[in-house]
């Protein structure tokens, strides 16, 4: 038991150093194409995966011991998080919106409480229009103003 808690401490200690990282040649270059808060960031993901793998299986990963396979691990970790996740769609907003094509009818009870809470009405020419709610009807086309 006692040897199995040295084997994994031992293991603990051999992962790689934030700043033994840092100073990989290949990795100041990456920090300087991508940032290095990203690239540290990607780093310590690394390490976290490294320690989970010795909690869960008991080994080390094949990166900690090799500064070409940290590289490499770090390269795919770019590129896999830098992919795009964004898809391209079709904006119909203005379609919508200037057509009337996906505008609701409004029932006569919501439009006429609607109506009613209103003091005024959008600015028209930087002049603001009292409504005059009592004259207010529904299915009118405009309301009444006082």
């Amino acid at each position: 038991m006692t040897q199995a808690i040295i084997n994994k401490n031992a293991l603990y200690r051999a992962i790689p150093a934030m700043d033994a990282l840092l100073l990989i040649p290949q990795v100041i270059g990456l920090s300087r194409q991508y940032g290095k808060a990203w690239v540290k960031s990607l780093l310590a993901d690394m390490q976290s995966r490294a320690r989970s793998d010795i909690s869960e299986a008991g080994s080390l990963p094949a990166w900690c011991n090799d500064e070409s396979l940290t590289v490499d691990t770090l390269k795919s970790a770019i590129r896999r998080e830098s992919r795009h996740s964004l898809t391209p769609v079709i904006n119909l907003t203005g379609t919508v919106l200037h057509t009337n094509l996906g505008r609701a009818r409004c029932a006569k009870r919501p439009l006429m409480r609607s109506a009613m809470s209103c003091e005024t009405l959008p600015r028209w020419n930087s002049i603001w229009v009292p409504v005059n709610a009592a004259t207010a009807t529904a299915g009118s086309q405009s309301l009444s103003m006082s």
